[in-house]
């Protein structure tokens, strides 16, 4: 049921609110936000009736109160039964904000999402649970259900930490569903509570606390651009990428992205403003250390063998290899064609 509601809430709302009196009418629609979508806090109501928080408090407990009794509910009767509904097919657990989202179709601030709040704050046995480290402020219709998707929730975080990777959506929701033994959806709508576990911007699920899922600066989201393409990129190429793909409104600069490249040594500089990542088994240094490296662990090797190694390692030009080679210090080549170290090999 994830489709805009056909139930009229504002409309509803709007109709047993209209039997209080006016000032405490006023009240309840601004502490709700029943007007402009936006609530007000219990100060900056009293500040303009010259009463404190306290009384406005006990201005909106009455109105709740008032708007309690059965002829009033009845009027709410068919919200509170679409609610109950919308619930039930999501495992009696959703996050405010998703269910907001889901009923409304409308993105905060919106009168309607305020209305929907409302008729859940009047409404039985539906229950609201604050934010907290954990979750996000969510709404529940049954007490076993939360204590469901409290452990499955456990179990993906457990998953994900043990994997120590972000994981596909198909496999998030494989380890999800078989936890909780519930379908897609209703594990969608328990994962959607916790604020632990979420996907990055390509969709790929991690623990927010991860720099894959949450990146803290230039440095992480290029990280994840070079781990998404899977192959080195030009600096300038990396930019476009992190720009384009929305981690925030902030656009990242060429000449930035490069410095903060240069810096992590997460990232290897393989050809002309090339980067790739160490996790690849790149390693820093110049073709010159490459070739030191690649014949002091194999031996010997002939040009070939050397052009196949190091152009693993580095997106250089053959030539630039070759040249590298005839530095006497460093390497000698041997009777038989194959290329040494300076001085290993008789």
């Amino acid at each position: 049921m994830n489709n805009i509601s056909p139930i009229k809430f504002d409309q509803l709302v709007g109709e047993v609110v209209e039997t209080l009196p006016k000032r405490t009418k006023i009240v309840l629609m601004r502490r709700f936000g029943l007007k402009n979508g936006k609530h007000e806090t219990l100060e900056s109501i009293g500040q303009d009736y010259g009463i404190t928080r306290e009384r406005v408090r006990q201005i909106e407990n009455d109105a709740l109160k008032q708007l309690s009794r059965n002829e009033v509910r009845a009027k709410l009767e068919p919200a509170f039964q679409y609610l109950q509904d919308h619930f039930k097919d999501h495992g009696h657990v959703q996050a405010e904000h998703r269910v907001l989202e889901h009923l409304s179709g409308a993105a905060h601030p919106h009168p309607t999402r305020q209305a929907i709040v409302f008729v859940l704050t009047l409404g039985e046995p539906f229950e609201r649970e604050s934010e907290s480290d954990a979750y996000h402020a969510h709404w529940a219709t049954d007490k076993d259900a939360k204590g469901r998707m409290a452990e499955m929730i456990k179990h993906v975080i457990a998953k994900l930490e043990d994997a120590s990777k972000l994981l596909t959506k198909e496999e998030l929701f494989e380890a999800a569903m078989g936890q909780a033994n519930v379908p897609p959806h209703v594990a969608a709508a328990y994962i959607d509570v916790s604020k632990e576990v979420m996907p990055n911007v390509f969709g790929e699920w991690g623990l927010a606390e991860w720099p894959e899922v949450s990146p803290r600066g230039v440095r992480d989201k290029a990280y994840l651009v070079l781990r998404r393409e899977a192959k080195p990129l030009h600096f300038s190429d990396i930019t476009d990428h992190i720009n384009e793909a929305g981690f925030s409104n902030r656009k990242a600069y060429v000449q930035t992205v490069h410095n903060e490249l240069i810096k992590d040594n997460r990232f290897v500089l393989v050809g002309r403003g090339l980067y790739a990542l160490t996790d690849w088994g790149y390693s820093p240094g110049t073709v010159r250390d490459i070739l030191l490296e690649i014949i002091k662990s194999r031996g010997p090797l002939t040009r070939d063998e050397i052009l196949e190694e190091t152009l693993k390692r580095r997106m250089v030009r053959p030539n630039t290899i070759i040249l590298n080679l005839q530095n006497g210090t460093m390497f000698t080549r041997l009777q038989d064609g194959r290329y040494a170290l300076a001085g290993a090999a008789s």
